[in-house]
């Protein structure tokens, strides 16, 4: 659980994660402008919750992978590549970008936001959400040192109005942590990450959601820096915790699972990441259907590390069924499409290639397991 951001959007408040339907708010935005004006805090909310229907906002916001593959590496790998840690970030920025939004998002943000600085102050919790909106809008377009200032003017007003406890500010304590992360600033980001975890822990304790967030987000953030023992402790944690209070099926739990496999991954120990990405696939596919981004994504890890650990027969259905998906969700020419055909038919390759491979003799086999430095070996 990366952040609060990248889990939803963590500086929205619940009025404007609720829209069900354009209609309605339409109909709410054109009658608060006839009756109330275009400046009345009210349009205000409308206009920013038709910002939000308009792209199918809070549907998009579930946690997602990074476009990165697992790798095999293990510190180096965490720092911007670490899968289920750039959550909704991508695939918001993905979305925007597919609909052709990004422009007229950016510029609609922007003038909510300055209409609730002149109406509301800069002080105004409205006004801090759409702040860090805006922080969260750069930060999804790949547009960090525009998103930088708006988190850090939310994160300094919150700290003075509302004081370092409130959850609002360990919000926005974790989405600068976020951001100064993803562009693998680890350094800097682990005082805002700790600060949250401590705080969080102390406050509102061990089972609330933020504390959840912010024990993976340590483990996220530790591993970057290659404190691999460190993180797993973490993960352990935050994955126990996010079952218990979240249920199994939850996106958090699940993103908390598939970081598990990984970590492992990355120390070589596949066969124990292995159950972890087998659950994420199998849950995943349940849940949100084989054509959800992060059900292929599970798909498309899961069949490589069995490849990985040459069990190319069970990779196979799996490796099928992402070629197919990709083919369905992008056509046959998207660099989607073109690596799982790729990952096929590699696995084909390889799987072919040991068919042919003469049989290793037993007295062959017997040496072969041997330890160099076992006593009496030659």
């Amino acid at each position: 659980m990366q952040a609060q951001l990248q889990q939803g959007l963590a500086d929205a408040a619940p009025e404007e994660l609720g829209c069900s339907a354009a209609e309605p708010q339409t109909e709410a935005l054109g009658t608060r402008r006839r009756v109330l004006g275009d400046e009345h805090p009210d349009t205000l909310t409308s206009i920013n919750n038709m910002g939000f229907c308009s792209n199918n906002w809070a549907a998009s916001l579930r946690p997602s992978p990074t476009s990165a593959r697992p790798s095999t590496l293990a510190a180096d790998c965490w720092a911007t590549s670490t899968p289920d840690t750039l959550t909704s970030i991508n695939y918001m920025g993905l979305l925007l970008h597919a609909q052709g939004g990004r422009p007229r998002q950016s510029l609609s943000g922007a003038r909510r936001l300055e209409s609730r600085r002149r109406v509301l102050g800069d002080e105004h919790p409205d006004t801090l959400i759409s702040i860090g909106n805006m922080g969260f809008l750069c930060h999804a377009q790949g547009r960090f040192a525009e998103a930088e200032p708006y988190y850090r003017e939310a994160l300094a007003t919150r700290r003075r109005v509302l004081g370092d406890e409130h959850p609002n500010t360990l919000t926005s304590i974790i989405n600068m942590g976020s951001l100064l992360h993803t562009q693998g600033r680890a350094a800097e980001a682990e005082p805002f990450y700790r600060e949250a975890l401590d705080t969080s822990r102390r406050v509102l304790g061990d089972r609330h959601p933020l504390t959840v967030t912010s024990i993976a987000n340590m483990g996220f953030l530790v591993g970057s820096r290659g404190r691999l023992g460190e993180a797993e402790s973490y993960l352990r944690e935050a994955l126990d915790a996010g079952r218990r209070v979240l249920g199994d099926e939850h996106p958090d739990t699940l993103k908390c699972i598939t970081n598990m496999g990984f970590l492992l991954q990355t120390q070589g120990r596949l066969a124990e990441a292995e159950p972890y990405y087998r659950e994420a696939v199998d849950t995943r596919r349940r849940v949100l259907g084989d054509q959800h981004p992060l059900a292929r994504d599970s798909i498309d890890r899961f069949a490589r590390l069995l490849i990985a650990r040459g069990r190319f027969a069970a990779a196979e259905p799996l490796a099928i069924d992402l070629e197919r998906l990709s083919r369905e969700e992008f056509g046959a020419t998207h660099p989607e499409t073109i690596a799982a055909i790729k990952l096929l038919i590699d696995l084909r390759r390889m799987a072919s290639n040991r068919a042919k491979a003469p049989a290793t003799p037993p007295l062959q086999r017997v040496a072969s397991q041997a330890r160099p430095n076992q006593p009496g070996h030659p």
